[in-house]
């Protein structure tokens, strides 16, 4: 599993704090193949087990939670306005509705005084 996560997974998460939070289902089928093949089991077997038995969440839980941490850690960027324009603009371009959290980043960091 290691071997999975060092070499594998870190290349398809690769900059998910940016590309966002949406279910690739190319990913998933990696994970999964991986595992099974890990596990001796035929392609047949279903994904959900095959996860349960090896105490694995999807990778759509693990990209959710490293983007909901770049998130948070954006709003303590006081000092870089341009970095919450940009980030303002990716929420806007996606058409995503925006979460309790953003909208805590974004009043914080509209009320905040600009030196």
């Amino acid at each position: 599993m290691k071997m999975f996560d060092s070499l594998v997974r870190s290349v398809l998460v690769y900059g998910v704090e940016i590309w966002g939070w949406k279910e690739y289902a190319e990913m998933e089928a990696v994970q999964e193949k991986y595992l099974r093949w890990m596990l001796g089991l035929r392609k047949e077997t279903p994904g959900y087990i095959v996860r349960e038995e090896c105490k694995r969440e999807k990778l759509r839980v693990y990209t959710g939670k490293r983007a909901v941490k770049y998130d948070e850690r954006l709003k303590e960027r006081e000092e870089c306005r341009i970095l919450y324009e940009c980030w303002k603009e990716k929420k806007r371009k996606q058409g995503r509705n925006i979460t309790r959290v953003d909208k805590d980043i974004m009043k914080d960091w509209d009320t905040h005084e600009w030196k």
